[in-house]
C-alpha cells in the first residue's frame, strides 16, 4: 500500500491499527496515503523506507505517547534513504490516548502543523 503514496503514516503497535484504518479510508476518497508499521524498533526498519516509491511527499509519524519518541528515528532515516531530496517529516503524539481516524483524517488536509525542533509538530 506504500508503492503510490504520496504521504506515509509511519505507527507501530495500536495506533497502527487506526492508521491502517485512516489510509483505507483516505484511499476510498482518492487520496495517495500509505503505511509503513514496524514490527520491532530495534533495529529500525530501514529496509521498508528504501522500498518506497519516488513520489512520496512526505512522512508522519502517529504515536499513542506525549513525545513523540519514534519521529526521530523516521527522520533519520529519511535523511539517510531520500538523500536527494529533503523528506519533510510530520509527527502526531496523541498523548495518553490512541489517536481517532478521524483525527488522522484531518491531518492531511489542514494547516495546524508548527515547526519545532526540526520537525513538524501537529497542533492538538
Amino acid at each position: 500500500m506504500t508503492e503510490d503514496a504520496e504521504y506515509i503514516f509511519v505507527s507501530f503497535g495500536l495506533p497502527s491499527r487506526v492508521c491502517r484504518d485512516a489510509v483505507g479510508k483516505l484511499r476510498e476518497k482518492g487520496e495517495k496515503a500509505g503505511l509503513i508499521r514496524p514490527v520491532t524498533l530495534w533495529p529500525f526498519p530501514v529496509k521498508a523506507f528504501e522500498q518506497l516509491g519516488p513520489c512520496v511527499k512526505g512522512l508522519i509519524s502517529v504515536e499513542s505517547n506525549d513525545l513523540g519518541q519514534m519521529v526521530e528515528d523516521v527522520a533519520l532515516t529519511a535523511k539517510a534513504v531520500f538523500k536527494e531530496k529533503s523528506m519533510p517529516v510530520y509527527s502526531y503524539a496523541a498523548g495518553r490516548t490512541l489517536p481517532s481516524v478521524k483525527k488522522l483524517l484531518k491531518i492531511l488536509c489542514c494547516e495546524r502543523w508548527k515547526y519545532q525542533g526540526g520537525l513538524l509538530i501537529w497542533l492538538r
